[in-house]
């Protein structure tokens, strides 16, 4: 018999078996559901039954739960044993006692942390179910007995080595911890080095923070070791992020804090992962992992504390900040040297900076790209008579079949051979014996510095242009329209090209609104046209739709850039250009091509947010709450937005009872909004009929709203 058989078959006298099982006594004043608490024996009769809900509650000791939690607790013994016991006094069959849900988890480990006296202070013991999910509860050390409940102030594990330590290993876990540590001890190494993390892992960042304004000089030589997903890279640049601030604060000039990517770690692996695959498998020793580790360690490049904290800020928001006093960083202008923009195209296409080439869809993008790197590939002089070095060229996967566009390529004379397609890494997966295919992304952004060295060491040739069609398929799990996230994959893009000396080239769409300027008219964040230096869009001529512009939007460092147009002969594809002396910007262009041809017209408030509704919306259903960011971040008010919401008939619905609100489009029927018929409903011309009262007052709700069902 299950629980849920059991249950039913004592629910109607649930009272009366309890007072059985567990011997209640009357009490003074006794009524029906009122009785003296058998927990705490309290005589005053505060202890109830509710008829209804089955359940029983003592206002005085405050227990409250069903007729086995009762059992449970006044002969504190195991769910499973208090089901045998009222089973038994039910007089039915319990010779199959059920597993409560709880009682499945299985202890697998407890970890102590130690305060500054080598005394333990709290602990974390990490539970896992069959399922597979885990469970990791906090309790605190208070006078003298384990309570559960965080510490005020929480120490990192093995702190009175880490005190003394010259080099921190940190990671996002106490089991990668304490396995680095074993083998460090395993193969001699000095205790010098210490493998630690925090409770909650390396993205407890005011954890890391605390600890380093108590304690500052254990920050000094620090090994961030992420796992193989996108919350793991964003979590050792929050730990780097925290020993970075500590460090400028207290005047460490060191800054010799390294982030280490493993090789070949599989999707969301750890050191664990890494150790079995690559060292237990091969019949390898700790010594040979300790040494591969060394070694990864003295390949790897410092982190830049500009840059960390940069990305930080811009990728979580949530970058831990100084509750002690605050230091004051300044340089002088004239300690800093100077020098003009490098540029792969004069006045155009800058290397050492992202640049941003938007367009409608069928605009010609991709076939601007190949004009562009035809001109690289070969060293051919632009167009406008400024020179162009041969050099290499990276490419991300393209939208659509390869042999198409190779023919797009050869159609633009791009030299094949200086020409690389990058799209992903091929990893030995050493449990199936077979190799596994992980697609490149921006994310995995060692990818990237691992193709430029590739290709520059096949060719002789120094890579200096990289492009990315479209950078929307290649941003991972990372929201397109929150600027928090894209900003925190294309920072440290902009850090690769500027310290490698690379121009790189992001592609995007245009989305369908109207705008007031050209800058606003790509699809998804703003950060997508903040973060790079340089924006161009492709436009086609009102005329000659054969005509297109490839026109400034935004330029920092160019000095009056001029629009270039070309047309694009078919079959084959290849660009040929027409003027590159044309002095319009993009914004012209836009204003040119607005419906009814009114030059300079510009879109109410309320029908670019509309558009900007309809844009956000087009892929699928959003969070409320991002789509509120994303419509403030391009200067769309609360207010404007909600009309809007209402006028395109936006429907808004919660996950669950606790959860966030989601909106969706609904269906359009002869350019009027209509609802999204319920599911378990028929349509209204055929007696429409709704599976329960909840659906009914919902539909009402929104008829009263102006929609219209059908």
């Amino acid at each position: 018999m299950n629980i849920q058989e059991l249950k039913g078959h004592i629910s109607h006298r649930v009272f009366e078996l309890a007072k059985e099982v567990c011997s209640l006594t009357d009490g003074k004043h006794q009524t029906e559901h009122h009785q003296p608490c058998p927990v705490c024996r309290d005589g005053d009769n505060r202890f109830r039954f509710y008829p209804k809900e089955k359940t029983f509650h003592c206002r005085r000791c405050g227990f409250g739960g069903d007729i086995f939690q009762l059992v449970e607790k006044v002969f504190n013994e195991s769910f499973a044993d208090a089901y045998n016991r009222i089973a038994q006094a039910s007089g039915y069959d319990n010779s199959v006692p059920p597993v409560k849900k709880q009682g499945q988890r299985r202890k697998v480990a407890e970890y102590v942390y130690a305060d500054e006296h080598g005394k333990p202070h709290h602990k974390i013991i990490r539970y896992e179910y069959p399922d597979g999910k885990k469970d990791f509860p906090q309790y605190k050390m208070e006078s003298g007995q384990w309570k559960k409940g965080k510490p005020d102030f929480e120490f990192p594990l093995r702190y009175p080595d880490v005190a003394k330590a010259d080099t921190l290993l940190i990671f996002e876990g106490e089991k990668c911890a304490n396995l680095v540590q074993e083998l460090l001890g395993k193969s001699g190494r000095t205790p010098k080095i210490v493998a630690t993390t925090v409770p909650g892992g390396s993205p407890n960042a005011k954890a890391w923070y605390a600890i380093l304004q108590r304690f500052p000089d254990i920050g000094r030589k620090v090994r961030i070791f992420p796992d193989n997903d996108e919350s793991g890279r964003k979590a050792a640049m929050t730990a780097a992020d925290a020993f970075v601030r500590a460090n400028i604060q207290y005047d460490i000039t060191t800054h010799d804090i390294k982030i280490i990517e493993l090789p070949g770690l599989p999707p969301k692996g750890d050191f664990v992962d890494w150790y079995k695959s690559d060292f237990v498998d091969e019949g390898k020793d700790e010594a040979a992992c300790i040494e591969t580790l060394s070694a990864l360690c003295t390949r790897t490049e410092p982190v830049i504390p500009d840059i960390v904290t940069a990305c930080l800020d811009s990728s979580t928001g949530q970058s831990c900040q100084s509750d002690g006093q605050s230091k004051l960083k300044l340089t002088c202008w004239a300690d800093i040297e100077g020098g003009e923009p490098t540029w792969l195209w004069e006045n155009k296409i800058a290397i050492g900076d992202l640049t941003l080439i938007s367009g409608a869809g069928s605009v010609g993008k991709s076939f601007w790209t190949c004009y562009l790197m035809s001109h690289v590939t070969n060293g051919y002089q632009w167009i406008d008579g400024t020179p162009c070095k041969q050099e290499a060229v990276i490419l991300f996967p393209v939208e659509g079949k390869k042999k198409i566009f190779k023919n797009r390529l050869e159609a633009n004379g791009v030299n094949m051979k200086n020409c690389f397609l990058l799209e992903g890494e091929e990893v030995f997966d050493k449990q199936t014996k077979t190799l596994r295919f992980d697609p490149v992304n921006l994310g995995t952004r060692s990818y990237i510095e691992s193709a430029i060295d590739g290709v520059q060491e096949k060719t002789g040739l120094p890579v200096k242009l990289l492009i990315i069609d479209p950078v929307g398929n290649f941003l991972g799990d990372v929201n397109s329209y929150k600027d928090s996230e894209v900003r925190g994959v294309l920072m440290p893009l902009q850090e690769i090209a500027e310290r490698r000396g690379i121009a790189i080239i992001l592609v995007a769409h245009h989305g369908k609104g109207e705008h007031h300027a050209s800058q606003n008219q790509t699809l998804g964040s703003v950060a997508l046209v903040n973060t790079p230096r340089a924006v161009w869009q492709i436009y086609r001529d009102k005329m000659n739709k054969d005509l297109r512009y490839f026109a400034p939007s935004k330029t920092n460092d160019a000095i009056d850039p001029t629009t270039v147009s070309f047309t694009i002969i078919k079959p084959d594809g290849q660009v040929q250009i027409k003027d590159t002396d044309i002095r319009k910007h993009a914004d012209d262009f836009m204003h040119e091509q607005r419906q009814n041809g009114t030059p300079g017209r510009k879109p109410t408030e309320l029908t670019e947010a509309e558009k900007f509704l309809q844009d956000i919306l087009a892929s699928g259903e959003k969070p409320a709450t991002e789509i509120y960011e994303a419509a403030e971040s391009r200067g769309i008010k609360k207010r404007t937005l909600d009309t809007a919401k209402k006028n395109l008939g936006v429907l808004s619905n919660k996950e669950h009872f606790s959860g966030r609100w989601i909106w969706e489009l609904s269906a359009l029927e002869d350019g009027k909004t209509i609802l999204a018929p319920f599911e378990g409903c028929k349509n209204a011309e055929n007696d429409e009929i709704l599976e329960n009262k909840a659906h009914e007052q919902d539909l009402f709700r929104r008829v009263q709203e102006s929609h219209v069902y059908t």
